[in-house]
C-alpha cells in the first residue's frame, strides 16, 4: 500500500501524515484522508477512495457518487475498498468498519452499512 500523499485533517488544519501517525492519532481524534491511496494485491483491488474518517471508534470508508441513488455497483465498490482497507491498513486494529456512500460535494451520507458483517461472510 502507498502512503504518500496522506493527509492528516485534525482541528480543520492539514499535515501531512503517514498511515501509521493516523491510525495512532485517531485513537485519541477524529482524522480524515482524502483520495487515500488503497493498494491490495491479495484481492486484486486498487484504487483512491475518496474519503476516509479514522475515530476512536471505527474507520469509515467514504465514496462520492453523483446524486443519491444507490445502485449495487456502488455498494460492491464501496465494500472493495473495506475489504482492500481491512487486509492492508486495520488488519490488527479492530475498530468497527463502516462502508459509505455519499452525494458529491456535500455531506449527505445516503447510504452506510457496517461491512464487518459482510466481510465476514466465507
Amino acid at each position: 500500500m502507498s502512503t504518500k500523499g496522506c493527509i492528516l485533517t485534525l482541528w480543520k488544519k492539514l499535515f501531512p501524515a503517514t498511515v501509521e501517525e493516523m491510525l495512532k492519532e485517531s485513537k485519541a481524534v477524529p482524522v480524515c484522508s482524502r483520495e487515500f491511496r488503497i493498494l491490495d494485491i491479495v484481492h486484486g483491488i486498487y484504487g483512491l477512495i475518496d474519503e476516509v474518517q479514522l475515530t476512536p471508534e471505527s474507520f469509515i470508508v467514504i465514496d462520492d457518487k453523483p446524486g443519491t441513488r444507490t445502485y449495487v455497483s456502488n455498494i460492491r465498490q464501496v465494500y472493495g475498498y473495506c475489504l482492500a482497507f481491512r487486509a492492508a491498513v486495520c488488519l490488527q486494529d479492530r475498530r468497527q468498519l463502516i462502508g459509505a456512500l455519499r452525494e458529491r460535494g456535500t455531506d449527505n451520507i445516503y447510504w452506510r452499512r457496517n461491512s464487518i458483517n459482510w466481510l465476514n461472510k466465507k
